[in-house]
């Protein structure tokens, strides 16, 4: 399309032209931010998690259970 950024190459005596997509430096992991992400896909797949209820019921009898240490 018009305004798409394209790479250029020869190869083989073939021109290859390939779109291209400009990243924002800010939206790159770093490496560790990579793994972190990585882990967490690897335990999803295996079905190591909590649903979104499950979270907010936990941290909820947390909660509580603080409240009452403090009274």
């Amino acid at each position: 399309m018009e305004g798409d950024f394209l790479e250029v190459t020869s190869r083989k005596g073939a021109v290859v032209i390939k779109p291209k997509r400009l990243v924002d430096a800010d939206d790159v992991l770093t490496p560790v931010e990579e793994a972190t992400v990585l882990k967490g896909m690897e335990q999803i797949r295996q079905g190591q998690y909590v649903t979104l209820k499950e979270l907010e019921d936990a941290l909820a009898r947390k909660s509580l259970s603080r409240r009452k240490k403090a009274s």
